[in-house]
């Protein structure tokens, strides 16, 4: 189950929630083969700036597509200490280096600090490595229908 919102664009950067926009979408991963369509359900003008597509994956859905209540972390003691660790919620979207164009944002869902972000390394990384900024891989066409 995905939640997707349109954000302005700030020099380069996802701002505000435009329009008060919101739409929920189900994925079913198991029919996906390359590409997925989402017929938004309320026009939306397109600002001459551009906007950002944010997505967020609130979790996984029953075969009723009625979402699954959990926890999105997982609690593990590191050192003697209880820690708070993000669930991996498929998908898990390629990532591509050294990105052209439109770039990538996010935002930890835990965090007090609640400012866009470029992804500064994949998710499993060595320490010991220099990493570039990443994109994730995939883009979107939008159809205009009058």
């Amino acid at each position: 189950m995905l939640r997707i919102e349109l954000y302005s664009n700030d020099g380069g950067i996802p701002k505000q929630k435009l329009n008060d926009f919101e739409q929920i979408a189900i994925i079913d991963s198991k029919k996906i083969k390359k590409k997925f369509e989402l017929l938004l359900k309320e026009q939306i003008e397109i600002p001459k700036g551009g906007f950002f597509i944010v997505y967020t994956i609130l979790g996984r859905v029953d075969e009723n597509e009625n979402y699954i209540s959990e926890i999105p972390y997982d609690e593990n003691y590191v050192n003697g200490t209880k820690k708070k660790f993000l669930k991996l919620i498929l998908p898990d979207y390629p990532l591509v280096e050294d990105p052209q164009g439109v770039l990538t944002f996010f935002r930890y869902p835990f965090s007090e600090n609640n400012n866009w972000e470029r992804i500064k390394k994949p998710m499993i990384y060595s320490k010991n490595k220099d990493y570039p900024f990443f994109n994730i891989g995939f883009g979107y066409s939008i159809i205009q229908y009058n």
